[in-house]
This record gives C-alpha cells, sequence and structure tokens, in this order.
C-alpha cells in the first residue's frame, strides 16, 4: 500500500538534475449544468510496468471519492506508481436522475471522449450482456465503504475491489463485451506523460448512455536525486546567501 503526499509537487526544483521516483496521479471532474453528484469513485490506472490497480479515491478523505454537482472537482489519487501511468478509466455511481424512482442508482463511466457518441443512447445489457448495473453497483458501494483510511478490514472490501479490478481491467484489454470486431469501443484512455497537459476525458451515466460531464487527467513526478556539478553551486551559493541574511 503506498500512500502519496499532497506536499511533493513543491519538491521538485529545477535546478536539480535527477531520477523520477514517484508518480502521482490527480483528476478534476466538471459536472456543470448536472444536478447530481458522481460518488464512490474508483481510479483504474495501468502503469508503464503492466502493473493495473483499481484505487478508492476516498482513501484519505470522504469527499475525494465524490464530484460535487453543479461544479468542478478536483481530486488527488491517494496512491504512487513506481514507473508512469499509461492509462487510465474511472468509475463512480450517481442517483436519481430525471425520470427515476427515489433512491435509483446508475453507473458512470469516465472514458476516453473517442467513444463517448457510441454509447450515448445505448442501454447497459447489450454492452454488458452478462453483468446485471445493479451487481456492479453493489460491489462498487462495497468496495469503497467503511470511511477512511480502509475503514473496514481488507479482507470485508476485497470481494468488491477484486470485483472492479477484474472488470475494469477486462474493458482494457477486451473493450465492451456487448462489441464486436471491428467496431469494438474501448473505453481506457491515455495518460498524460508526467509533466505534460492534461487529458481529458467523459462522464457517461447509464442505465442508459448520457453524457453528464468531462473531465481532466493530470500526472505528476517526484524527482530526487544528487544535483550536477553546476547546479550543486547554485544551491550552495543560495545557501550561503540565506546564512548571510541569518547572521544579519
Amino acid at each position: 500500500m503506498r500512500i502519496a503526499s499532497y506536499l511533493i509537487p513543491v519538491l521538485a526544483l529545477t535546478a536539480v538534475t535527477a531520477r523520477a521516483d514517484l508518480y502521482f496521479t490527480s483528476y478534476s471532474f466538471n459536472l456543470t449544468g448536472f444536478p447530481k453528484p458522481v460518488t464512490n469513485i474508483i481510479a483504474a490506472e495501468y502503469e508503464q510496468s503492466g502493473a493495473s490497480v483499481a484505487n478508492r479515491m476516498n482513501f484519505l478523505a470522504e469527499g475525494s471519492g465524490n464530484a460535487a454537482a453543479n461544479s468542478i472537482t478536483p481530486a488527488g489519487q491517494p496512491f504512487s506508481h513506481f514507473t508512469p501511468v499509461t492509462s487510465m478509466m474511472l468509475i463512480g455511481i450517481t442517483q436519481d436522475l430525471p425520470g427515476d424512482p427515489l433512491g435509483q442508482k446508475h453507473i458512470v463511466l469516465m472514458v476516453n471522449p473517442a467513444i463517448t457518441a457510441g454509447l450515448v443512447g445505448v442501454p447497459w445489457q447489450p454492452l454488458f450482456p452478462t453483468l446485471l448495473e445493479e451487481d456492479l453497483i453493489a460491489d462498487l458501494e462495497l468496495a469503497t465503504s467503511g470511511g477512511l483510511n480502509w475503514g473496514n478490514p481488507y479482507d470485508t472490501l476485497a470481494p468488491g475491489l477484486n470485483s472492479l479490478q477484474s472488470f475494469l481491467e477486462n474493458l482494457r484489454v477486451n473493450g465492451f463485451p456487448g462489441t464486436a470486431p471491428p467496431n469494438v469501443l474501448y473505453p481506457w484512455f491515455a495518460a498524460p506523460a508526467p509533466g505534460s497537459p492534461a487529458v481529458d476525458f467523459d462522464l457517461v451515466a447509464f442505465s442508459t448512455g448520457q453524457q453528464i460531464g468531462s473531465g481532466q487527467a493530470f500526472q505528476a513526478a517526484l524527482v530526487t536525486g544528487v544535483p550536477e556539478p553546476s547546479a550543486a553551486w547554485v544551491l550552495m551559493g543560495a545557501a550561503a546567501i540565506v546564512a548571510r541574511c541569518r547572521r544579519r
């Protein structure tokens, strides 16, 4: 288990030539004009090393797993990576859409904008012929339950987390099971390289696909290492100035 520190970005010094040891992702969710929040968000991320993991966004703060209605909500993914993330996808829950009975819940998939048009107006069942939407909602609620810092014992959360991991990884590798070659839809999107501009994604709610918002994904690196000689002189000079000011 790897916990992120939100102080990390301020530690990178441009004067230092260094090795990037840890990588951190963050997101913003734009639900401007959509009157319901998206909750229980999980971010699935695939690393350059070949590792794929689904992480609950609410590990450090309950609100960081939610995207607020009628707002733009930033959220940091609370776990670090040892190699850069190369692709990603997110999933969450919304409820009480127009025409719903009170309490009706829906899966929200956060996907590559290139496939959004192929999802709008399409019901859940043709896309996932063997999976009930309510079963995935139950797994997602279990995986994100229990409050902060896992809240519930990991063994309690594991069935939900494992189910979500399998579901999301299958989408990464095979695309939507209800689509067929040459028109398979792959929902994962390419991650931005560390320090590069953000990439966009769309939020699509079911039970019949409708775009409810958009978002952006970011990636940053924590850099460490030994300064090159020229950089070292710069840092030493700065330290001497500080020491001199202190003596005064």
